[in-house]
């Protein structure tokens, strides 16, 4: 579904849909209130463990990665004031991203505001092989995400998965996605959770172990099968 409402929503015909899959339980109230009658099947992304694996190159807490297109999802206005309040505790912050330009006056507010807020963004381009993303992230520590909405998004669980540690703004449904030691809501708690986890030699385990037990694409695919053969 698009960005403006969900108002593509009425473009479906709904009368033909027998199953529908949601990957964002907190969604569901705004979609029921469009599309009453159906009840969707909540399921989580997930991750090839065995691919995506820690790696054993040293990780700098300078560099905040950010990987997403930019868009009016993705909170790029927030972005920017948090990685200027980061500054403040690290003058060697700098945000490096990956991801498409998919709006030129958000891509041109970035270039333009950081250099007068004296913080540094870095875009490295995009591939959208796995390769490409696992090498951005090998010498990352933290990874950020200032979106107002998301499903269940893959950027942050392949991060973790390779034990970097994610900032997430409490966007709706983030609580039932990821510790509660990775959310903040103010700049307050940011600055605190970053300088928190940036001295725990263990958080960068238990970023592997949550994406472990949370995130393991053979469980959480598994109820699309099931679901899709019983319907046959």
């Amino acid at each position: 579904f698009s960005a403006d409402g969900w108002s593509d929503l009425r473009q479906i015909n709904w009368k033909a849909v027998k199953k529908l899959f949601m990957l964002n339980e907190a969604h569901f109230p705004v979609f029921q209130c469009r599309v009453p009658h159906i009840k969707p099947i909540f399921f989580k992304n997930g991750v090839d463990l065995d691919e995506w694996k820690v790696s054993e190159h040293e990780r700098n807490s300078n560099k905040i990665a950010w990987i997403c297109d930019i868009n009016e999802k993705k909170g790029v206005e927030l972005v920017v004031q948090a990685i200027s309040e980061l500054f403040k505790l690290n003058p060697n912050i700098r945000l490096e991203h990956i991801g498409r330009n998919q709006d030129i006056r958000r891509w041109y507010y970035l270039e333009t505001i950081m250099p007068k807020l004296n913080t540094m963004w870095f875009n490295t381009g995009y591939k959208n092989e796995h390769g490409f993303v696992r090498g951005f992230l090998k010498d990352k520590k933290f990874i950020i995400s200032t979106s107002i909405a998301e499903g269940c998004p893959m950027n942050l669980i392949e991060a973790m998965a390779v034990g970097v540690i994610p900032l997430v703004h409490t966007w709706p449904g983030a609580e039932y996605q990821f510790p509660a030691e990775c959310l903040w809501t103010s700049f307050d708690e940011l600055k605190d959770i970053y300088t928190k986890l940036d001295s725990d030699p263990d958080a960068s385990g238990r970023m592997r172990a949550w994406a472990e037990e949370h995130f393991d694409y053979k469980k959480n695919y598994k109820v699309i099968i099931d679901r899709i053969e019983n319907a046959q």
